[in-house]
């Protein structure tokens, strides 16, 4: 009596639904589908943490470049050498 037919009110199984049983198949693909979803979020997070390193790298490049800027127009030099040969 897989389908239930023939079943009375009485029957054991009566009182529990009927509930779908996935396959060996079915199985195997959700856990495939499951590590492929981690693998990629593994790829992601080490892909986003590689771009912020870059772009702290850049940070702090530009923040050398501006003190670099600030202490020349602080110069006393500034405006006082042209080399019109050049």
């Amino acid at each position: 009596m897989h389908s239930g037919e023939g079943e009375t009110p009485d029957s054991p199984t009566a009182a529990f639904p009927k509930v779908p049983i996935m396959t060996i198949q079915g199985v195997a693909s959700a856990v495939c589908a499951a590590q492929q979803c981690q693998i990629q979020n593994a790829i992601a997070t080490a892909v986003m943490g590689e771009q912020l390193e870059v772009m702290e790298e850049l940070g702090e490049a530009a923040v050398e470049l501006i003190e670099v800027a600030l202490e020349f127009a602080k110069s006393e030099e500034v405006g006082t050498i042209f080399d019109a040969t050049a």
